[in-house]
């Protein structure tokens, strides 16, 4: 009982003053206090609480917040703490193992405030002859009506049971948190943000429809992330704007002859421009993010050394966002927003000469598959101790777009054999992700240091220590490429192979 809420709605029959007056009736100390007049449930942008069933609610702002972090669907609550500021990520919550777990939950996400009330109501605190709590209840008025949730303490199930028969009097029990009615009458709803773009599942749609699908979908994902960039929440709305960039570009250039190829040309070529311009900041903000990480990468006695580096990071950040501001308030971006999106809402025409729009999908998608996966295996195949290697970032290109093939059309074809190939084809990407990293965060070092040089920023210490990450991570790389030829065992086993041929190989003509 201590650790559940339980709601209760009282309509316009019993507002809080009035709950105030019939409990003194019963219990021999009432107190009552006002309620903060702001009522808030905090989420992150993509809902990692709602969709666990979890709601973190902040009553009040200025010093004297209340957090409340329970369960929606059981009242079970997980947390409640007082704070002097509205939490946004991890490191603002309250300290605790249980909160650790909510910020584990939250990860570099930040919270954001998805549905508000104001509220006018009571805190009723109700005491034993020792003055010890026995129940709080919050009695609160919102939309014309009148709510409460009541809270016992264990080892007072008598005085709870009390307080109950006083609330029911004129009140009944509610079994949906009003958080999620809450959440569930926002124009925003909870859950429906999807940046993947959903898997067809009839191989027999034109091509070009399916592919204007997707692409629709992932400008609306790039369009719902712009606010977000502009307002710097976090870091996570860049990268979901550039990954729905990086998907339209790989859609693009894997299926063509759908699309007039003038119209197509001019698009791929301003994604190309967005990835590129959409680049610096997505670099400063992950080394910002794994600046930590860096750090540990040093002995403790030289980990601050790095601090310089950070300000400087930081302050290439702040610039690298004002230069992408500017991209997204110009007339270029504006017009490809808008041409883009009126050019994929427009109906595929009912007959056309362009050679695979009118292609069923699972003929197209099969065919596209399995060439891409030869070509993989090609080019691993082709790959020994000496080769450079700007041939195991072409690879890891190729197994980029196979992922990408295979994420969009996924559901053509069955599940469980799917899950097996993009497991191996992950273990692969994963070794030649990692290789790529270090090699460019090597360079990136080196630039940062020839910079922080020339403009005076740069002191031995610092020096100092990032070269020793250049020579740390120089190791490192060697150490995946060894370990290429195992994972590429995995994805080119003949099991594997098998599996690919049997589900994409296209079927001969009769």
């Amino acid at each position: 009982m201590s650790t559940t809420l339980e709601f209760f709605s009282c309509g316009k029959t019993k507002s809080p003053h009035r709950l105030v007056a019939e409990l003194k009736q019963v219990f021999s100390s009432v107190e009552a206090r006002s309620l903060p007049t702001h009522l808030r449930y905090l989420d992150t942008f993509d809902w990692r609480l709602y969709e666990r069933n979890q709601v973190l609610e902040a009553l009040g702002e200025g010093q004297e917040i209340q957090l409340t972090w329970r369960h929606l669907d059981t009242g079970e609550l997980h947390g409640i703490a007082w704070t002097d500021a509205m939490p946004a990520f991890p490191r603002d919550l309250p300290k605790g193992s249980h909160w650790a777990r909510l910020g584990a939950t939250l990860g570099i996400r930040a919270l954001m405030s998805v549905a508000c009330h104001e509220i006018t109501g009571q805190r009723i605190t109700l005491r034993n002859n020792e003055k010890k709590t026995v129940v709080t209840i919050e009695s609160y008025s919102v939309n014309d009506s009148t709510l409460a949730r009541v809270k016992g303490v264990r080892g007072f199930e008598k005085e709870y049971r009390k307080a109950l028969e006083v609330i029911q009097s004129h009140c009944r029990k509610v079994n949906i948190d009003p958080a999620r009615e809450a959440l569930e009458g926002e124009e925003r709803k909870p859950e429906g943000y999807h940046p993947k773009p959903p898997s067809n599942r009839d191989p027999s749609i034109r091509t070009d429809r399916i592919c204007k699908e997707i692409l629709l979908h992932l400008v609306q994902v790039m369009c719902e992330n712009e606010p977000g960039i502009r307002q710097e929440i976090d870091t996570e709305f860049l990268h979901d704007f550039r990954v729905a960039i990086r998907r339209g570009r790989s859609l693009l250039g894997q299926l063509k002859g759908i699309f007039p190829k003038p119209r197509e040309q001019r698009f791929r070529r301003e994604l190309a421009w967005l990835q590129e311009m959409t680049g610096p900041l997505r670099d400063m903000d992950v080394y910002l993010l794994d600046f930590g990480q860096l750090q540990r990468q040093l002995p403790e006695s030289e980990r601050q050394d790095l601090l310089p580096m950070r300000a400087f990071l930081a302050d290439r950040q702040h610039e690298a966002h004002g230069n992408l501001i500017r991209v997204l308030d110009s007339a270029r971006y504006r017009n490809f927003i808008r041409d883009w999106r009126a050019f994929l809402e427009e109906p595929v025409p009912s007959h056309t000469s362009l050679p695979n729009a009118s292609t069923p999908i699972g003929e197209m998608a099969r065919k596209r598959i399995w060439r891409l996966f030869r070509e993989a295996i090609r080019e691993g195949e082709a790959i020994t101790d000496a080769s450079p290697a700007e041939n195991l970032h072409e690879l890891r290109k190729t197994c980029k777009k196979l992922r990408y093939l295979l994420e969009f059309f996924g559901g053509l074809f069955p599940a469980e054999k799917l899950d097996t190939m993009i497991k191996a084809l992950k273990v692969l990407q994963d070794n030649l992700g990692t290789y790529q990293d270090l090699q460019v965060q090597q360079e990136s070092l080196l630039g940062f240091r020839k910079s922080m040089g020339e403009e005076g920023a740069l002191i031995d210490a610092t020096d100092n220590a990032m070269a020793a990450l250049v020579t740390l991570f120089a190791r490192r790389e060697q150490v995946v490429r060894d370990e290429f030829s195992a994972r590429f065992k995995i994805f080119s086993a003949g099991k594997n192979q098998k599996s690919f041929r049997t589900l994409f190989r296209p079927r001969a003509k009769q």
